[in-house]
């Protein structure tokens, strides 16, 4: 049985002019996202959390393609930003002075 080499397409380097508001050129932090998805589409939801309340920030639909490519993009630039900055996790903080375990029993 004869192995075939698969080559996939070279990506094509070209320039895109970029129109955008001076608000969405601002940005947004977001410390939560909620992933939803579909057979067509996958939807980002962006949040700002802070104590007990969040605001919706943005909606962001993509096909599995693209969101796959998204995917793809993110973990190369974890891992390049994990090289130069350490693990940076995720850090939790809590909502009042109270410990988990403590708000669980209800003291």
């Amino acid at each position: 049985m004869a192995r075939k080499r698969i080559t996939t397409p070279k990506l094509i380097e070209r320039k895109i002019e970029v129109k955008a508001q001076p608000e969405t050129m601002r940005g947004r932090y977001s410390n939560h996202v909620q992933i939803g998805f579909t057979e067509d589409e996958f939807v980002l939801d962006f949040y700002a959390v802070g104590g007990e309340f969040a605001q919706h920030l943005q909606r962001i639909f993509m096909s599995p393609g693209h969101a796959r490519k998204f995917s793809e993009v993110l973990q190369r630039q974890l891992v390049k930003s994990e090289g130069s900055h350490g693990s940076g996790k995720a850090e939790k903080k809590r909502t009042s002075g109270a410990s988990k375990e403590s708000r669980r029993k209800g003291t």
